[in-house]
């Protein structure tokens, strides 16, 4: 098994190393600090397990994470960090890691976990998975206020019309002439226009682009 580990502080790279040393079936490993050094590696595509850090010196380790997801198919991703934040948790996971351990994972458990993501599962501290939870539930609720959000300014913005003008606005917005109108809805052409000004009352517009435009910007067009 060929190991890389992504780490810029050397303290944390030899304690991963000397780590790793001593597992049967690892034959080589690759230490790099920085984006940049891995991204010139030759032999991406041979690693069996990268583990990497996210705060480094050039950057987030999300770059490297996502470069070796598009080039290695087969190995597999770990992110270790003392970075808990559930935004960050959630783009190293989106960008191709398959766990998330802390630094401060002991040895053993250090062992277990990366066993665990090698029986095909998804390790992952126990402060981590609890900030991702987190992280989730206020995506979530996010979510459900914007979208309710949405939903009372498009009801609000439909209520400004009536229906028929509503239908009137928009056969006009595609090009109809009055006549057109007024033929396609089944009304008298005479109460064409009495409909538009009060359109263009309603959103205050003053002729029929403004009227289109506004219509848009509430949501009563497509």
């Amino acid at each position: 098994m060929i190991v890389c580990i992504l780490e810029d502080n050397l303290v944390m790279q030899h304690r991963i190393e000397n780590m790793m040393r001593k597992w049967d079936g690892v034959e080589k490993i690759l230490c790099v600090s920085s984006n940049k050094e891995f991204s010139e590696l030759k032999n991406i595509d041979d690693i069996d397990l990268l583990l990497a850090d996210l705060k480094l010196s050039d950057g987030l380790g999300v770059d490297s994470i996502t470069l070796f997801s598009r080039i290695n198919k087969k190995g597999i991703c770990l992110v270790i960090s003392s970075v808990v934040d559930g935004k960050t948790i959630m783009k190293a996971l989106s960008s191709g890691a398959v766990g998330y351990l802390h630094k401060d994972e002991t040895e053993e458990s250090f062992k277990n976990k990366i066993e665990d993501a090698f029986s095909g599962n998804s390790p992952m501290s126990a402060i981590i998975a609890n900030n991702l939870v987190t992280e989730f539930h206020t995506l979530r609720h996010q979510n459900i206020v914007e979208n309710s959000q949405e939903k009372d300014i498009k009801d609000r913005s439909q209520s400004i019309l009536t229906k028929k003008e509503v239908e009137v606005i928009n056969l006009i917005s595609k090009g109809f002439t009055y006549a057109e109108t007024a033929h396609y809805l089944e009304i008298s052409v005479k109460t064409v226009p009495s409909h538009i000004r009060s359109i263009y009352n309603k959103l205050q517009a003053h002729n029929k682009t403004e009227a289109v435009f506004e219509a848009r910007s509430l949501g009563i067009l497509d």
